[in-house]
């Protein structure tokens, strides 16, 4: 995201044609194999990335995403002039369909991030804080607490940029909507793989 107009990967594992995509001006397709999952399709796009551009910022955005005008900028901008431990912005989002709400994420905290996830995916990261993997390929659910708390254990921490950045379309079969013993227990796998060392890195213990 060096300019106003950003590269774009298409990240492909057999639902779409990789052709349909190929005539838009700044898109890059790349592909997994069918079935690969979310976090393997999401590596395999920031690996692309990497290898071919050198942009400072990635945003990983999922399918089902339908983002405001100008809200790449306005996370960008959280970024551009931010100390080097911010490592990525992030703002609201409405969720529509079988929810219907408006997320508002508000300011980063890392004690409030020590007890809940309340950043979305959906976020705009400097390429250069990134861990290997970005993406826990074997966690169901929360791996976006997963990454946001191993960046805090390295020291890193994110900036808040209000307002609804996109929408977001929930249907019947999304996780989110799995039985709340679901939820719980990939959030406590979560919390415990990543959870003790991030308490050691808050200022205040």
């Amino acid at each position: 995201m060096q300019s106003e107009q950003a590269d774009i990967v298409v990240v492909c594992d057999g639902g779409r044609s990789l052709e349909e995509f190929r005539h838009f001006r700044n898109i890059h397709v790349t592909s997994v194999a069918a079935g690969a999952g979310a976090q393997r399709s999401r590596n395999e796009g920031f690996r692309y990335a990497v290898e071919n551009f050198k942009n400072p910022f990635v945003l990983f955005s999922d399918e089902d995403v339908v983002w405001k005008a100008g809200a790449f900028r306005q996370l960008r901008r959280g970024l551009e002039n931010a100390p080097k431990d911010v490592a990525y912005s992030y703002g609201d989002y409405q969720r529509v369909g079988a929810l219907d709400e408006i997320w508002i994420a508000g300011e980063f905290s890392p004690e409030r991030l020590w007890y809940d996830n309340f950043i979305s995916t959906m976020s705009l990261l400097r390429t250069e804080c990134l861990p290997s993997p970005v993406w826990m390929e074997d966690e169901e659910r929360f791996q976006d607490y997963s990454l946001w708390l191993r960046l805090l254990n390295a020291g890193h921490i994110g900036r808040y940029v209000p307002g609804v950045a996109f929408t977001a379309h929930y249907d019947q079969f999304s996780k989110s909507l799995k039985p709340w013993e679901h939820c719980q227990y990939w959030k406590s796998l979560v919390r415990h793989r990543y959870l003790k060392r991030s308490r050691e890195m808050l200022p205040w213990r």
